[in-house]
C-alpha cells in the first residue's frame, strides 16, 4: 500500500507540474489565462505530448488513489470515481482541436474529448455528493469535498462567463482536484 500511495502522490505531483509548466512549451499564441489545459494537448499542436501526458497522469493518479481508498468509499462512489479516472485518462487519447484558428483537426476526435470531459464533471459530482452525505464523514473532509464539488461546478461556469480567464479557472479547478486526491492518498 505504501508504494501505491507514493506512486499516486508522485503521479499527481507530476500532473501538477504539467498543468503549471506545459504552457511555457506552447507556441507564442497560447495563453495560460485563456486557453484550456486540453488545448496544450490539442491536435497539431507543437509539444502536444506534454499536455496529453498531463491528462493521462491526472487520470492515472486518480485511479491509484482509488486503489488505496476502495475499501473505505462506498461502492457507488468508488465506481463513479473509477469512471472519472478512466475518462480523464481517455481525454489524453482523444485530443481537442487546437486553439490556432487555421489548424486542421478531426471533429469526431475533438467532440469525443469534449464529451468525456463533460461526463467527467457529472460523474465526479455524483461521487462527491455521495461522499458528502455519509454520516461518518468528518466535518473537514465533508467541507473539502463540498469545495471540490463547488470548484467542479462553478469554475467551468465562470469560464463561460469570463472566457478571457477560462484557462486560469480551469487550472484552479485542476490544482484543487490534485490537492483533494493527494490528501485522500495521504489519509489512506
Amino acid at each position: 500500500m505504501k508504494q501505491i500511495r507514493t506512486f499516486a502522490i508522485a503521479t499527481l505531483l507530476l500532473a501538477t507540474i504539467g498543468v503549471l509548466f506545459t504552457p511555457f512549451a506552447m507556441d507564442n499564441h497560447y495563453s495560460w489565462l485563456q486557453n484550456s489545459i486540453s488545448e496544450t494537448g490539442g491536435q497539431n499542436v507543437t509539444h502536444a505530448w506534454l499536455g496529453r501526458l498531463t491528462l493521462f497522469l491526472s487520470g492515472t493518479g486518480v485511479l491509484l488513489v482509488i486503489a488505496l481508498k476502495w475499501r473505505t468509499w462506498n461502492r457507488t462512489a468508488t465506481i463513479a470515481m473509477v469512471l472519472f479516472g478512466i475518462m480523464w485518462c481517455l481525454t489524453a487519447f482523444f485530443s481537442t482541436k487546437s486553439w490556432l484558428q487555421d489548424a486542421p483537426f478531426d471533429e469526431a476526435e475533438s467532440m469525443t474529448h469534449s464529451v468525456l470531459a463533460s461526463a467527467m464533471a457529472i460523474v465526479v459530482l455524483g461521487a462527491l455528493s455521495l461522499a458528502i452525505r455519509r454520516s461518518n464523514t468528518a466535518r473537514r473532509d465533508r467541507a473539502l469535498a463540498l469545495l471540490l464539488a463547488f470548484a467542479a461546478t462553478f469554475l467551468p461556469l465562470a469560464s463561460l462567463l469570463v472566457p478571457d480567464l477560462a484557462g486560469l479557472f480551469q487550472r484552479f479547478m485542476f490544482l484543487y482536484t490534485y490537492f483533494w486526491f493527494i490528501r485522500e492518498a495521504r489519509m489512506a
